[in-house]
């Protein structure tokens, strides 16, 4: 069994992005299926299906002291190992204050995702501190750079696709298309800890595209609450984790 952390600050997509990847995998083709591995996070699922899909809403942002662990187990009948991914949904300042029970999951984990959410005012620090807190984790702490496969996820990737050469542009060249919005400092930090490490754009609730036209998939109700159209194309919902299934292998 492989595991993977996956890490980001609260209201950075990563809640409704776990829950899109088990709503929406099988509209994906892929001979990739995910598990909830807890009761716990079959409770996760019935409640974003309830919200989600059934109510087309964005989850509320998470309480303090209300944090849900997540974890799912990934097989496909060509890999050898089953593939365990893990995270915990936190409330907004709580998301940096892992404790060293959560330090030390993410430092024995196999590979790391990483949210990338710039509409956050200190984002770059944010994911400069946490990092460089893993890495003091991780378990050869012989090598100069973390040598596990990470991955740097872009989220909310729909707020920066404005035209159908976007939307195709992010999904020719992943990689280029988050690096082109990242602070070069960023991009010089992550380099002299990962070792092995890519980038790609995600975004759960995705973009209309209608007669090549590009459209929002959220829109504003009666009462100005986001609300989500279930009819969107999802940026990069799985890729990314097959990435990392394959540096694993």
């Amino acid at each position: 069994m492989k595991h993977i952390g996956l890490w980001g600050p609260s209201s950075s997509g990563k809640t409704v992005w776990l829950a899109q990847l088990y709503l929406r995998l099988h509209h994906l083709k892929t001979e990739w299926k995910v598990f909830p591995a807890t009761s716990e996070t079959q409770r996760f699922i019935e409640l974003m299906r309830s919200l989600i899909v059934d109510q087309r809403r964005f989850p509320d942002g998470t309480l303090e002291g209300s944090g849900v662990k997540i974890e799912y187990e990934f097989a496909h009948p060509g890999h050898p190992d089953k593939l365990h991914v893990f995270t915990e949904d936190r409330a907004g300042v709580l998301s940096e204050r892992l404790g060293d029970a959560e330090l030390q999951a993410f430092g024995e984990a196999h590979g790391l995702m990483v949210l990338l959410d710039l509409e956050r005012p200190n984002y770059a620090s944010e994911v400069r501190r946490t990092l460089e807190r893993f890495f003091l984790h991780a378990r050869d702490s012989k090598q100069d750079r973390d040598m596990r496969p990470v991955v740097f996820c872009l989220s909310k990737a729909d707020r920066r696709i404005s035209d159908h050469s976007d939307f195709e542009f992010a999904h020719r060249e992943p990689e280029e298309f988050v690096r082109r919005q990242l602070e070069p400092e960023l991009l010089e930090f992550v380099n002299q800890y990962c070792g092995r490490h890519t980038y790609f754009p995600v975004s759960a609730v995705g973009v209309q595209i209608d007669f090549g036209l590009v459209r929002p998939a959220v829109y504003y109700d009666e009462r100005l609450s986001l609300r989500l159209l279930n009819e969107g194309v999802p940026v990069h919902l799985l890729t990314p984790f097959e990435w990392l299934f394959e540096e694993l292998r």
